[in-house]
């Protein structure tokens, strides 16, 4: 018996579960196989955003560079290797996913959309009823044994959102790590690699955190998962001192940009932070940014600063319920969402 078949036996005593320790430093071992920097194959990461920030577009990307490879990856992740994904909406109607799907479509040639096409699966989950928590062991819960099957011959599962395929206390740790540990045994039973996504916390929101204890519910979310990436859209400050034009026409503008970097990595080079701008349809790009020095821009970030302090003074003064520079948001307006715009 193989170690892989060991493995999918669930024989804890299995001989071959055991490491030959004495032959390792002579033998000749293969290379680890990563989905891309930090993410191996085989293994459960974990993608996590405040609501609408794009994690959804970004993981749909990600997917599509891994089922069609270098000329198909829109987001320049370098995926290792090419293979068949299989990506699982349980949150946006059939109807969207097509919507997000033709504008990524549009951003390649016919040629490579047809090789993403031939390893790129996508079903659509809305409201169906799925607990991939369970109760016993993996095999027995039919969510996770159905799961198990639609992975079989992938390379990466991408499910959007995990709050929404289980039925547990998202603040358990205790839950929490059995719904990983059931990750796992899918990833143990089909060598896919799957990739969750899921929100960050209220108080992480309002903080900009980025750390890896960001993620809203259990740190065992985090904990247990083996890569982990954030994203985060792009504050005042940092749009002061990489975009150019008026303030206001910052504060519009700050909105079509948003960062992804690594937060948990276990194996290998993480990846790099990098900025991504939202073009037609919502799709991300990376974008090149750079910090813009200029004395005039200076004076109107400070006077800028200084009526978002004044306006936090009137609030005060009349009572109002708003604190911070929040109560400044009337001063600025935000671009709403077109035909052609998707913020999820």
């Amino acid at each position: 018996m193989s170690a892989a078949q060991s493995s999918r036996s669930g024989a804890i005593h299995d001989a071959d579960r055991y490491l030959d320790v004495r032959g390792v430093r002579a033998a000749k071992l293969p290379d680890v196989d990563y989905i891309w920097a930090g993410f191996v194959s085989g293994t459960v990461g974990a993608l996590v955003a405040g609501g609408g920030t794009g994690k959804s577009m970004f993981a749909l990307e990600a997917g599509i560079g891994v089922a069609g490879g270098k000329s198909a990856d829109l987001l320049g992740l370098n995926p290792c290797a090419t293979g068949p994904v299989l990506y699982l909406p349980i949150e946006d109607p059939s109807l969207i996913i097509q919507h997000r799907l033709k504008a990524m479509a549009l951003q390649l040639s016919e040629e490579t959309w047809d090789a993403v096409a031939d390893n790129l699966a996508v079903c659509c989950l809305t409201g169906i009823p799925l607990d991939l928590l369970g109760v016993g062991h993996p095999s027995k819960v039919e969510s996770v044994r159905w799961l198990a099957q639609a992975a079989s011959g992938r390379r990466l599962v991408i499910l959007d959102t995990i709050s929404r395929m289980h039925c547990g206390d998202e603040n358990s740790n205790g839950d929490m790590a059995r719904l990983l540990n059931n990750l796992e045994w899918v990833c143990a039973q089909t060598g896919a690699a799957i990739l969750y996504l899921h929100h960050i916390g209220k108080g992480a929101a309002r903080e900009g955190a980025t750390d890896q204890q960001a993620a809203r519910g259990a740190s065992a979310l985090l904990d247990n998962a083996r890569w982990g990436g954030i994203m985060r859209r792009m504050g005042m400050e940092e749009a002061h001192q990489c975009l150019t034009g008026t303030i206001e026409e910052k504060e519009l503008r700050r909105h079509y940009y948003v960062r992804c970097g690594t937060n948990k990595h276990n194996y290998g080079e993480p990846l790099i932070d990098r900025w991504y701008q939202r073009h037609a349809g919502g799709v991300l790009l990376p974008a090149e940014l750079h910090p813009v020095t200029d004395q005039k821009v200076e004076a109107e970030y400070k006077q800028w600063n200084q009526r978002m302090d004044d306006l936090v003074q009137q609030g005060k003064q009349s009572g109002g319920k708003r604190k911070g520079k929040e109560a400044g948001k009337e001063a600025t307006a935000k671009p709403t969402e077109g035909a052609d715009g998707d913020w999820q």
